[in-house]
């Protein structure tokens, strides 16, 4: 370890030996090489050669934070130069990672994600084009602090370039002067409207609360399917996922079909996943270009107008995010009081439940943080004002009867969009929107032409109104299950294709569930309510009704009163009016398309 100290002077664990095998020779690499033996260290960093790809005898690395590197830049012949850095990709490594890039037009701060992989195999990945003067003190400086993750360091090199435009200086805020908005999309995981902004108790979330003060908040946006990647492989083809073969979770279908970065890439836009966050695309189809062009919108031409999607995955709870929601709440200076919690009438207001709640409510307040990064970060780079900038679940929470079911909680996500220029600051929206009407509305922003029909509408439109809800389930890990719904605003009609299978779950749902284990043993006890029951019911109806207005939690099924037949009717015309429409691949395989009627 060593701090304040030059390259040359490592320190060395004991028993790693700092080796020279599989290393790259600085004068084997086109361009101008600045290795870490030339940076100026401080902090904690140690050395290794285990890796193969590295230049030099070695790589450094920190495990905390507060390591600085700083890669002196001095050119010969002024003019633009692309910058490159290179690192080993792994699950551990730092998300978050600050870079700060100094050159002849001032600073340019960089968020990098060290946990994704290159698109080759050389490791190197561009930072952008950057302009410097010849024999001037330019620098790149890797910061680790905030990072979380090991923070991998190695070698800057810079390659002459033929772009003329260098990146304007973030330090007085300027806009870009180009005439497209950079989209921003930011999606988190299994998440609903548990957000300050839409009156939830016991949460904070201030940062998307701003965000809604400068931009719109849409009160019902719904998904169209309540599993991550059947509801992003509509939002990302445009269409419903039963109309490309992509229903089923996690299986990809037979279908190659264009992805809304294909029309955006068409209309001049460079697309970047990830950004510092993770970068997942989770698609059931085939996507027929290229997905995105970069892991940062820091590797576009700065005339470029951006599309960048974020994923925030700290209220996705797996078997190993279980641990992670604890360690956050444990870590949290104002983790949410379990005596400020509202819980859902079908679950028991026991001690156990409301913790596991509350722990929900911290991932969101973590969520709500990342939220804000990403914005500060787009108020230092001057691209705040002039963007678009969409915040919005995935799917629903991943608490029984939420995702992977058809009811509220599954598939209503939070919606939140900021339009370019502060256009409708403060608007709230009562009326319901499709995800798939978000989609349509970045492809129309972006004035892009698309090659397929999308099924959603632009919400650009003035008098944009959306009647009918459609959501689909199809096979989750080893259940086959096929559910179908429609809702018109106040009547939703659901149609359980397979109703002997009840309500049962996925090995991997069941993991990250602990609230049924509680209830499960509360049965056997006799201390749940008919209501609470009905979460753990070995089959359900075949159709269920629900009045969402009198009924907001779904408990009363009408779907066999006399009395509401004809709404039941008219819901079950237009739910088989939009199966015959999307020509339905998940109901193919039971050999039927249609509901009664």
């Amino acid at each position: 370890m060593r701090r304040d100290s030059v390259a040359g002077d490592l320190y060395v664990p004991e028993g790693v030996t700092v080796a020279n095998r599989g290393s790259l020779l600085a004068s084997d690499i086109d361009g101008i090489v600045i290795d870490d033996e030339q940076a100026t260290l401080v902090g904690d960093w140690r050395s290794d050669g285990d890796l193969p790809n590295y230049v030099g005898q070695g790589y450094l690395y920190s495990w905390g934070g507060g390591a600085k590197a700083t890669y002196p830049v001095n050119v010969e012949k002024p003019g633009f130069y692309e910058v490159q850095i290179n690192w080993h990709p792994h699950g551990n490594r730092a998300r978050q990672l600050a870079v700060l890039v100094t050159d002849a037009t001032g600073e340019h701060r960089i968020t990098i994600d060290q946990t994704g992989k290159p698109d080759d195999e050389t490791h190197f990945r561009s930072l952008g084009v950057y302009q410097f003067k010849a024999n001037d003190s330019g620098k790149v400086l890797i910061d680790s602090d905030g990072a979380r993750g090991v923070t991998h360091i190695d070698a800057v090199v810079l390659r002459p370039s033929e772009k003329k435009v260098a990146p304007k200086s973030p330090q007085n805020g300027d806009q870009t002067n180009r005439s497209k908005p950079d989209i921003i999309w930011i999606l988190a995981e299994d998440i609903s409207n548990e957000l300050s902004c839409y009156g939830e108790p016991g949460v904070q979330t201030p940062n998307i609360d701003l965000l809604a003060d400068d931009g719109v908040r849409y009160q019902r946006a719904y998904c169209t399917g309540p599993a991550c990647s059947i509801s992003r492989s509509a939002m990302m083809s445009g269409v419903y996922q039963t109309r490309i073969d992509a229903h089923d979770h996690r299986r990809i279908g037979s279908f190659t079909f264009p992805a809304i970065t294909q029309y955006l890439r068409s209309a001049g836009y460079f697309s970047a996943k990830g950004c510092g966050y993770s970068g997942k695309t989770d698609l059931n189809f085939t996507p027929a270009e290229k997905l995105f062009d970069g892991n940062d919108w820091a590797e576009a031409d700065p005339e470029k107008p951006v599309f960048a999607q974020i994923t925030l995955a700290a209220t996705h709870r797996m078997d190993t995010r279980g641990k992670k929601w604890d360690e956050i709440r444990d870590q949290s200076k104002d983790p949410v009081p379990l005596d400020d919690v509202r819980l859902p009438p079908y679950f028991p207001d026991v001690p156990e439940v409301r913790r596991d709640w509350a722990v929900y409510l911290d991932q969101i307040e973590y969520v709500d943080t990342q939220v804000g990064e990403i914005l500060a970060r787009l108020e230092s780079e001057g691209r705040y004002d002039n963007a678009m900038i969409i915040f919005c679940g995935d799917n629903g929470r991943c608490h029984l009867r939420g995702k992977n079911w058809l009811y509220e909680p599954g598939l209503k996500v939070p919606l939140v969009i900021k339009w370019p220029g502060g256009k409708r600051s403060g608007d709230v929206v009562d009326g319901m929107v499709s995800m798939l009407d978000v989609t349509a509305t970045v492809v129309d922003v972006a004035n892009a032409t698309p090659t397929e029909k999308l099924d959603g509408q632009s919400l650009t439109n003035d008098r944009f109104t959306r009647e009918l809800i459609f959501a689909a389930r199809d096979a989750g890990g080893e259940v086959k299950d096929h559910i179908r719904s429609v809702c018109n605003g106040r009547w939703k009609y659901i149609r359980n294709y397979v109703p002997e299978l009840g309500y049962t779950e996925s090995k991997y749902t069941r993991e990250h569930r602990p609230m049924r284990n509680i209830m499960l043993k509360l049965r056997e006890r006799g201390e749940l309510t008919q209501t609470q029951l009905l979460v753990l019911a070995g089959t359900k109806p075949e159709e269920e009704l629900y009045d969402l207005k009198a009924d907001p939690h779904e408990i009363n099924n009408l779907a066999d009163d006399a009395q509401h037949e004809d709404v039941k009717g008219r819901l079950v015309i237009q739910l088989n009016q939009w199966i015959e429409s999307c020509n339905d691949t998940g109901l193919k395989e039971l050999g039927t398309k249609l509901v009664s009627q």
